[in-house]
């Protein structure tokens, strides 16, 4: 790795993935901090690999602007005995950005999806309540 790769990490550390000192008093904290930061680092590089292999240059502030308008919805639908049912599904992504999930191998169908779920309300507290 040379001085000027180094640098441009921890530039990208700072300014790009928005990362701000954290004064820690617990040297535990401190190695979660750099552990968090270097792994963020990582999936950074990983996604502008992936994109350049495919002839996608575009830099990380553009690659977020497009996708921070994709959205995971949960659905709560209330019945009338006091259950729950819960759905969770992501929001059909628009061209540019299902372009942007294909080149990197992922499926944006598989985002933050699970199924749908019955909940229980009881004290106050909703848990999940298994069937059957």
């Amino acid at each position: 790795m040379t001085l000027l790769r180094a640098e441009e990490g921890f530039s990208s550390l700072k300014g790009t993935l928005g990362l701000r000192p954290n004064f820690h008093q617990l040297e535990g904290r401190v190695k979660g901090d750099i552990f968090i930061s270097v792994l963020a680092y990582h999936l950074l590089c990983w996604v502008g690999h992936r994109l350049a292999q495919s002839g996608d240059v575009r830099d990380w502030q553009t690659l977020r602007r497009l996708l921070r308008t994709h959205s995971v919805v949960t659905t709560r639908l209330p019945l009338t005995d006091g259950r729950v049912v819960e759905v969770r599904k992501p929001s059909r992504p628009d061209a540019e950005q299902a372009l942007v999930y294909q080149r990197l191998g992922i499926d944006w169908r598989l985002l933050k999806s699970r199924p749908s779920r019955e909940l229980w309300r009881g004290d106050g507290w909703w848990s999940e309540r298994i069937p059957g």
